[in-house]
């Protein structure tokens, strides 16, 4: 996490769309997230804070991945 996101490059690599919407390119196929932080973000009060794991599966979901284990 860096900023309570991802880093830019890694920002720019998750806009895919179309004049339609987003286009799911990649079936069939497991993400793993492996995030890495400073403090621990997975309990009250840091967890509402946490928007990286909720942005990668935006994004993994948006280009046809479905199946995502952190």
């Amino acid at each position: 996490m860096y900023n309570f996101s991802m880093h830019t490059t890694l920002k720019a690599c998750g806009s895919m769309y179309t004049k339609e919407g987003p286009e799911g390119l990649i079936r069939n196929k497991k993400a793993y997230l492996a995030i890495s932080t400073g403090d621990v973000y997975t309990t009250d009060p840091m967890i509402s804070v946490d928007y990286t794991e909720s942005y990668f599966r935006k994004i993994l979901k948006s280009i046809g991945v479905n199946d995502i284990t952190t």
